[in-house]
C-alpha cells in the first residue's frame, strides 16, 4: 500500500485511502492510459490466470498410481453391490418387506406358518422369511454406504472437484463431480461413471498444465516488452486486487457463518420447544385417553355382551406405551390375552367399535348431546340389528335415559324400516324417509307411520290408480294386524314369531281370532259385547272375504276405488275393537287394551 502510494502516477488513488475502498479498475485504467495499455492489460490477465491455476496446485507424482488403485477398488465395490442386490427381490419389494416386518412386530399375526396375504401354508415361519429378506436389503444399504465413503474420501473425487471448480478449465467439459457424489449416495454409480471421471480428470489436468505453461511464457514475454517499473506496478496492483478480493471473501463468509449460526441456534430452540410440547401433549393425551378408558370400561363391555350375547368373549382396551391403543381379548372361551383383530369376526369387531364409540359419547360432556349414526348395522344380521336398536332406544337415548343423548340414525335397510315403523307407535322415535336426488336434486322428508301408509293408499284411490293403491292397502292391513298383536299381547306360535314370511294376513287374522275365542270361552276377555259382536259378525268376515275373494285371486282391479276405500274403513273398525277410552292429563283418548285378557 505504501509502495503504491509513493508512485507519482498512482498517488491520487492511494494517498490517504483505505485499500478496501480503492477502485482498482480505475488504477488499472490509469496504468493503461500511461503507457503500453494493451500489453499491460494482457499482463494483468496473464497474472490473474496464473494465480488461479497455481491455486489449484500441481498433481503429485504418485497421483496416477493412487487413482488407478482407487479405480480398481471402485470397480470391486460396485460389482459387490450388484451381486448382493441380485439376491434380493428387487427394490419394488423392499417396502413390502419393511412394512410386513413392522406388522409382524405388532403381534397382530399369530400363525407363523401361514401367509397373511394368501393364507397359504409355509414350510418355515413367516418371521424368518421376512427377517432374512430385510437383512439382505440392509446389507445392500451397508455396501452403498461404504461406496459413498470411498468416493468422498478418494483422491479422484477431491482432485476432480478442484479442477472443475475453475471456470476456465471447465469451459470445454460438463461437470461430473457433483453428479457422481449424488449417485454414490444412492448406490447407482457404475464403473463406466468412474472411468468417465478419471478420463475427464486426466484431460483437465493436461489442459491445466498446457494453459499454465502458455500463460507463464506469455507473462515472461510481456514483462520483457514492458518497462520494468510498469511491470512491477502491474504486479503490485494485481497483488492488491487479490488481497482485497480475499479480504472481501473472508468478510462475506464470516457474515454468512454468523447468520447460519444464528438460524441454527433458533432452529435448535424451536426443536427443543416442539419436542417439549410434543412430549407434554402426548402425555396429556395418554392420560386423558386412559381416564376415558377407565370411565367406559364397564359400560362398553356390558353393551358388547348384550349385542353379541357372548358372555365368554370379553374385550379389553389397553394402552401399553406411547399413543397406541390396543384391543385384546381379556377372555375368549376360557383363553386370555389374545389378539382381538385375529379372532373376532367382522360383525363382532363392528359391535366392539360401536360399543366403545357410543359409551364414550354417553360419558362425553358436550352442549350438543346428539349422535349421528349412518348405516352402522350393515355387517349385522337381522337379530343383531334389532338388539343394537333396542339397546340404543331403551338404554342410551334421551328420554328412556335421563343422561342419554339424542340419536339421528340413517339406514337403507328394509328390515329396519319395519322396525322404525313399529317403534314410531311408542312416540319415542320419529321415522322419516328421505326422498329426492342427492346431491344435485331436491330432498324431501316424508314422516313414516301407519297413517302415512293409509294416506298413500287413499291418495291413489282418489286418483283412480287402483293397482298402486293395492300395495299400500296390503301394507296397511299387515301393519294394523301386527299392531294389534303387539299392543294387545296376542299369543302367537313360535314359527310365527321367528319367521317374517309366516306373518301373512291370514295367519295374523287367525292368531287374533283364535286368541279372542279362547279368552272368551275362558271368561277373561276384556272386549265389550258390542266389540266382540262387531269383530266376529262384521269386520272379520269383511276382511277375510275381501282378502280371499279379491286380493289372493288377482281380480282386485275389478273393484272400484269406492269399494276399496270402504275396506280401509273396515280395517280401522277392526282395530277399534281392541281399544278402549283412557283418561290422560284430563283428556279422553283411545288406546289399545294392554291385553285381551282381564286377568
Amino acid at each position: 500500500m505504501k509502495a503504491l502510494e509513493g508512485v507519482p502516477l498512482l498517488e491520487t488513488h492511494f494517498k490517504g485511502a483505505v485499500l478496501s475502498e480503492i477502485n482498482l479498475d480505475e488504477v488499472t485504467a490509469t496504468l493503461r492510459a500511461a503507457e503500453h495499455g494493451d500489453e499491460r492489460s494482457e499482463l494483468s490477465r496473464s497474472i490473474q490466470l496464473i494465480e488461479s491455476l497455481e491455486a489449484i496446485g500441481d498433481p503429485s507424482d504418485t497421483q496416477p498410481t493412487l487413482v488407478r488403485a482407487e479405480l480398481a477398488t471402485f470397480a470391486e465395490k460396485i460389482v459387490e453391490i450388484g451381486d448382493l442386490f441380485l439376491t434380493t427381490r428387487g427394490s419394488e419389494c423392499r417396502h413390502l418387506y419393511v412394512e410386513f416386518s413392522e406388522f409382524l412386530g405388532s403381534g397382530s399375526w399369530e400363525n407363523e406358518f401361514q401367509c397373511p396375504l394368501c393364507d397359504s401354508a409355509l414350510s418355515e415361519s413367516i418371521s424368518t422369511i421376512v427377517t432374512r429378506q430385510v437383512a439382505l436389503y440392509e446389507e445392500v444399504d451397508k455396501k452403498i454406504g461404504e461406496l459413498k465413503d470411498l468416493w468422498e474420501g478418494s483422491l479422484l473425487a477431491t482432485r476432480l472437484a478442484s479442477l472443475e471448480g475453475s471456470p476456465v478449465l471447465l469451459a470445454e467439459y460438463q461437470p461430473l463431480a457433483s453428479d457422481l457424489s449424488t449417485k454414490s449416495k444412492l448406490g447407482t454409480v457404475t464403473s463406466t461413471d468412474i472411468e468417465s471421471a478419471f478420463t475427464q480428470m486426466t484431460l483437465i489436468e493436461e489442459s491445466r498444465a498446457t494453459l499454465l505453461t502458455d500463460s507463464r511464457a506469455k507473462k515472461t514475454e510481456l514483462e520483457a516488452s514492458l518497462p520494468p517499473s510498469l511491470v512491477k506496478l502491474t504486479e503490485q496492483v494485481e497483488a492488491a486486487r487479490t488481497f482485497v478480493s480475499a479480504v472481501s471473501d473472508i468478510e462475506t463468509s464470516t457474515q454468512v457463518v454468523s447468520a447460519l449460526k444464528a438460524r441454527l441456534a433458533l432452529s435448535h430452540r424451536w426443536v427443543k420447544l416442539v419436542n417439549n410440547m410434543h412430549d407434554s401433549f402426548s402425555e396429556a393425551v395418554a392420560n386423558a385417553t386412559q381416564t376415558k378408558i377407565n370411565d367406559i370400561d364397564t359400560s362398553f363391555k356390558e353393551m358388547f355382551k348384550n349385542l353379541m350375547n357372548a358372555g365368554d368373549v370379553i374385550p379389553d382396551l389397553r394402552r401399553d406405551s406411547g399413543e397406541s391403543l390396543n384391543v385384546v381379548l381379556q377372555d375368549f372361551h376360557g383363553l386370555s390375552n389374545l389378539s382381538a383383530r385375529a379372532l373376532l369376526s367382522e360383525s363382532q369387531r363392528n359391535a366392539l367399535a360401536i360399543s366403545v364409540y357410543l359409551t364414550a359419547a354417553m360419558h362425553h360432556a358436550s352442549a350438543s348431546r346428539f349422535v349421528v349414526l349412518d348405516d352402522i348395522t350393515s355387517s349385522f344380521d337381522a337379530g343383531h340389528q334389532l338388539l343394537l336398536m333396542e339397546y340404543i332406544r331403551t338404554k342410551m337415548q334421551y328420554g328412556s335415559n335421563g343422561d342419554g343423548v339424542q340419536f339421528l340414525i340413517l339406514s337403507h335397510d328394509g328390515h329396519l324400516e319395519k322396525y322404525f315403523d313399529r317403534v314410531t307407535e311408542t312416540h319415542e322415535w320419529r321415522h322419516h324417509k328421505l326422498l329426492g336426488l342427492a346431491p344435485t336434486g331436491m330432498i324431501f322428508v316424508d314422516l313414516q307411520n301407519g297413517q302415512r301408509i293409509r294416506d298413500s293408499a287413499t291418495d291413489f284411490l282418489d286418483s283412480g290408480q287402483v293397482d298402486q293403491a293395492l300395495r299400500f292397502m296390503r301394507q296397511y292391513l299387515e301393519f294394523k294386524l301386527m299392531q294389534i298383536i303387539r299392543a294387545a299381547k296376542i299369543p302367537v306360535s313360535l314359527d310365527f314369531a321367528m319367521k317374517d314370511h309366516t306373518r301373512m294376513v291370514s295367519n295374523c287374522v287367525d292368531a287374533i281370532t283364535d286368541a279372542v275365542d279362547i279368552a272368551n270361552r275362558a271368561g277373561v276377555l276384556v272386549l265389550s259385547a258390542q266389540q266382540l259382536s262387531d269383530l266376529n259378525s262384521i269386520h272379520v268376515p269383511a276382511i277375510v272375504g275381501n282378502w280371499t275373494a279379491h286380493y289372493e285371486t288377482s281380480v282386485a282391479t275389478s273393484l272400484s276405488p269406492a269399494v276399496l276405500k270402504s275396506v280401509l274403513g273396515t280395517i280401522d273398525d277392526f282395530s277399534e275393537c281392541f281399544k278402549c277410552d283412557v283418561v290422560e292429563n284430563g283428556a279422553t283418548v283411545r288406546k289399545y287394551y294392554k291385553s285381551i285378557r282381564s286377568a
